[in-house]
């Protein structure tokens, strides 16, 4: 997780508890696609990966309200996307 947040330039790459949780936000993510669970609506539950779990993980927390000083937190999903 850390790897991949500093080498595609997350703004919270370096917080460690951002990290931890982003992982077990995308963990339940997977875990809800093998139990058939439809999450994003171009992506089939049988066939979500870890990437694709992490990005909709971070979408969700920013549409539930999470801050994101100077919109740079959407500018990384859209470079991910």
């Amino acid at each position: 997780m850390e790897l991949m947040l500093r080498f595609w330039d997350h703004l919270l790459a370096v917080d460690q508890h951002f990290r931890n949780d982003l992982l077990e936000e995308a963990a339940a993510v997977l875990r809800s696609c093998l139990a058939g669970q439809k999450v994003m609506a171009d992506i089939p539950s049988d066939q979500m990966n870890f990437v694709a779990a992490v990005w909709f993980a971070e979408w969700n927390a920013l549409a539930t309200g999470s801050e994101d000083p100077h919109a740079r937190r959407r500018a990384w999903l859209v470079r991910v996307q």
